[in-house]
């Protein structure tokens, strides 16, 4: 009996992550609300809808700028089965049912305020860098960091050396609006100061 629904990420965006889908209907896009929050080029705010149920995952596109296919071929709606591939714009996941034992499984989510009480505590996860935890201070601090981003201002980043600086440099860079030009690293302390 399948007790849950689930989606790999198998190509894009967040390559390897694993969405755990709550009962309810829940959308995917880029959209801050979005219960499947997928920020990547070619998926639009609001890119599909998803309800889980017992007889498989329905899914209709909310007229997306660059549709859904599910297995190769384009559609508006239907009903997803167990091992079904979704493509979102260039994100293609596989659709998972997941049994009363899997459920329990480590998984890594966007949402966590979403998810079920019995699922443990999500992972946080950014984008394109390797910077993944479950602390609060990490959360609040990557609250932070997506507020900054947004914002069209200089950020200084102090803290002794091994603690992310350029990760979190490298995560502000993600989410902002600069994410398609060049990201440069420089480690200042190899400068002198005259040259600095």
């Amino acid at each position: 009996m399948t007790l849950g629904w689930s989606l790999w990420v198998e190509r894009g965006y967040n390559r390897g992550t694993r969405y755990l889908l709550p009962a309810g209907e829940l959308i995917v896009g880029r959209d801050p609300t979005a219960q499947v929050r997928i920020d990547a080029d070619g998926v639009s705010r609001r890119h599909a809808r998803l309800v889980p149920g017992e007889r498989g995952l329905e899914l209709v596109d909310l007229e997306s700028t660059n549709g859904v296919a599910v297995n190769g071929v384009p559609c508006a709606s239907t009903l997803l089965q167990d091992g079904d591939r979704v493509r979102f714009g260039d994100v293609e996941c596989r659709v998972q049912a997941e049994s009363g034992g899997e459920r329990r499984a480590s998984t890594i989510v966007l949402q966590p305020s979403d998810l079920p009480e019995e699922v443990p505590a999500a992972q946080v996860v950014v984008p394109h860098v390797d910077l993944v935890g479950t602390s609060a201070p990490l959360k609040r601090l990557l609250g932070q960091v997506e507020r900054v981003a947004q914002a069209d201002c200089a950020v200084l980043l102090r803290g002794e050396t091994g603690t992310g600086k350029e990760l979190f440099a490298r995560a502000i860079h993600a989410l902002s609006p600069r994410r398609r030009r060049g990201f440069v690293a420089v480690n200042c302390a190899t400068l002198d100061g005259e040259l600095l």
